[in-house]
């Protein structure tokens, strides 16, 4: 009983990671995406909802979801696509919240209808993120012969926080969310960070896996925090670079770089999964 419910879970968090890994941390970095799900006419957003989701559903017939190994002949059955849907679909809609929430978009306060509509605005690019993270993170038992490997250099770790903060760094909602923020999100920010690099390295089957879990759980969390201090210097010196130090004090540096920490050292972990 506890194996398959772990099993269900493992899948369940892959989806909600690879969603955000593959395309979904930058959509809700973006400004214009929050201000669209406010302000389009709910006509618009069920459309793009409707057209989008749909799109989903083929991209899931064409590459599965859970992994050949579990799908077998399955990919095409429809009522195989209608669940692996559902389960994208309330990925989808679960990592969307828990980062608007943590990053201060919402609160508990927040109207239905706001929630409603930020939801629908998030939830294309983070299904088709959830549809294709099997294939772009793939499986992991197959390489256990790179167990030597493990770590490799830190130089893996700040490419791949490269990758997935410097399109994020230039922009203004760093300094946006930096300044409405309050301490208790930033700690959550900074766990729910350490968290999910953890399991992408080491829980989430993803590439590599095999390898990786060879070593002991000491050096799993070192690893982690590793990977999350690289991703936190890489975030303050592009943030340097790009000038959002101006004018804010040492207070301000540090709210900022947490907050681009997380997509960072997201990126961090995953390039350690690709490379």
């Amino acid at each position: 009983m506890r194996e398959p419910l772990v099993r269900e879970l493992t899948e369940q968090i892959r989806g909600i990671t690879g969603g955000l890994l593959v395309v979904g941390l930058t959509f809700h970095y973006t400004m214009e995406t929050w201000w669209l799900g406010w302000t389009l006419p709910l006509a618009h957003l069920f459309t793009y909802a409707f057209v989008g989701l749909a799109l989903v559903v083929v991209v899931t017939r064409r590459v599965g979801f859970h992994g050949e190994e579990q799908e077998g002949d399955n990919r095409h059955d429809p009522w195989y696509i209608g669940f692996a849907f559902a389960e994208i679909l309330l990925q989808s809609f679960i990592a969307s919240y828990i980062i608007l929430l943590i990053l201060g978009i919402i609160d508990l306060n927040s109207s239905p209808n706001m929630v409603m509509r930020l939801g629908l605005i998030e939830v294309v690019p983070l299904g088709f993120g959830a549809a294709m993270a099997n294939r772009v993170f793939g499986g992991g038992g197959e390489e256990a012969e790179q167990e030597g490997e493990f770590p490799r250099n830190v130089a893996v770790f700040a490419i791949g926080a490269l990758f997935v903060a410097s399109p994020i760094a230039p922009t203004q909602e760093i300094e946006l969310i930096a300044v409405h923020m309050d301490w208790l999100r930033y700690g959550l920010l900074v766990a729910l960070t350490l968290v999910l690099v953890y399991l992408v390295l080491f829980e989430l089957h993803f590439k590599g896996h095999a390898a990786r879990v060879a070593t002991d759980l000491r050096f799993q969390v070192g690893t982690t925090f590793v990977a999350y201090f690289v991703g936190a210097t890489v975030s303050f010196f592009l943030l340097l670079g790009f000038g959002h130090f101006g004018d804010g004090g040492p207070t301000f540096w540090y709210r900022a770089t947490i907050i681009l920490a997380f997509p960072a050292s997201l990126g961090a972990a995953a390039s350690e999964v690709i490379v």
